[in-house]
């Protein structure tokens, strides 16, 4: 089990390594990287890989991928 905060207002949520290994998942290749820009650190961070089809549970209740 994990315990996550999601932003339900963001464009994307990110997870720490350590969940991968955890719950032994494997993210899938990005065709194209991703680049997204921090506009309050003035950073940007790029992105290969992205977890999919990942059923998430709330409560009593879950939410299935899309």
């Amino acid at each position: 089990m994990v315990y996550a905060l999601f932003d339900h207002g963001a464009t994307h949520s990110f997870v720490l390594d350590k969940i991968e290994k955890k719950l032994n998942i494997q993210p899938d290749k990005l065709e194209k990287r991703l680049v997204i820009i921090s506009t309050s650190l003035s950073e940007t961070i790029d992105i290969d890989f992205v977890f999919q089809r990942i059923l998430v549970n709330i409560g009593e209740g879950g939410m299935k991928p899309g």
